[in-house]
């Protein structure tokens, strides 16, 4: 079963300044609610625990993601 998600956030700083801290992996896992054991296991590659509640219950994914485009400063495709 595939998790996805996507969306937009605006935040006040040059567009070259924002691409780097995406992609910067560690820090950009700061800004990822529930995410927490980032790892990486090769060159464009990263596994990581995702931690979440819904009602009573926790659950928690573990992810791996690899990086398959870098398009500076435009974007990042991952899966």
């Amino acid at each position: 079963m595939a998790l996805h998600t996507s969306g937009e956030i605006l935040v006040d700083v040059a567009r070259a300044e924002a691409f780097a801290f995406v992609q910067d992996p560690r820090r950009l896992a700061t800004c990822i609610p529930g995410c927490r054991d980032l790892q990486e296991r090769g060159p464009g590659r990263y596994a990581a625990v995702l931690t979440g509640r819904v009602a009573f219950m926790t659950i928690r994914f573990s992810v791996t993601i690899e990086i398959l485009n870098v398009d500076p400063p435009q974007g990042i495709d991952a899966r």
